[in-house]
């Protein structure tokens, strides 16, 4: 199966349809489209160290979460730190193509996931922009009680709560920088929040006004996506696939 095979086959499980408009993903980098896909390595960054990594492994495609290339490049040279590990995959003949929030809003995507993980029952999608699902948990608990759970269920090294002090039964979740879906958690009564980031001001806020937040890290809300990208992969093709689950950011405790 060639690159572009292979990347139209990943549409179909996180269509374009879905993605933002202030969003940049799809096929990033792509020297050759036609080049035969034999390993691939999965990733949720595209960092430098990913780049080598996928270059040393003898890669033909990353499959990525973040966009590589977000902001406009002003110039495409070695200078400019996206450009410079553009240009260094397209060199070496490695395509990238990333998938962000389409793979948010998708069935079975980061959202979906990060509910599973949690438990949660009864599971919903909220909003036009698909990136929300709110659920139950098995019984009432309290605000830390949540938070350990979700440290536990995740894997994190360090939760941050803010505590409405109200029993949750009502869970919102998405991955990442979840601040801008806060209001749409609370208007469909959502007892508690769980993302990966807010910020200091939003959480304090957020628990004045009733509603619980628990912030468990941007990576860790989302790395669930990797293994799922993976399992695309071997559904459509014999390609080897390598998962690369190291955070570029790391929690120390």
């Amino acid at each position: 199966m060639t690159v572009k095979d292979l990347y139209e086959r990943l549409n179909l499980a996180f269509p374009p349809s879905l993605s933002l408009d202030w969003d940049r993903d799809g096929l990033m980098v792509c020297p050759d489209p036609g080049r035969r896909v034999r390993r691939v390595l999965v990733t949720l960054d595209v960092t430098p160290a990913a780049a080598d990594a996928a270059i040393q492994a003898g890669a033909d495609l990353i499959l990525s979460h973040h966009p590589l290339l977000f902001h406009p490049l002003a110039t495409l040279s070695y200078e400019d730190p996206g450009a410079r590990t553009a240009l260094k995959l397209a060199v070496a003949g490695i395509s990238v193509a990333c998938f962000h929030t389409r793979a948010d809003a998708a069935h079975d995507g980061v959202s979906d996931l990060l509910a599973a993980a949690l438990g949660l029952s009864n599971v919903e999608t909220l909003g036009e922009e698909r990136l929300l699902r709110v659920g139950t948990v098995r019984h009432p608990m309290s605000g830390e009680a949540l938070a350990r759970h979700v440290k536990e269920a995740l894997g994190v090294p360090a939760v941050t709560l803010a505590d409405a002090g109200q029993p949750v039964r009502w869970v919102a979740v998405s991955g990442g920088e979840g601040k801008d879906l806060i209001d749409l958690a609370r208007a469909n009564g959502a007892d508690a929040y769980v993302s990966g980031r807010f910020g200091y001001h939003v959480m304090q806020d957020a628990a004045a006004a009733g509603l619980t937040l628990v912030e468990a890290g941007h990576y860790y809300t989302e790395v669930g996506i990797l293994d799922r990208m993976k399992q695309l992969v071997l559904e459509a093709t014999d390609a080897e696939v390598i998962v690369r689950a190291e955070p570029p950011i790391r929690v120390l405790s």
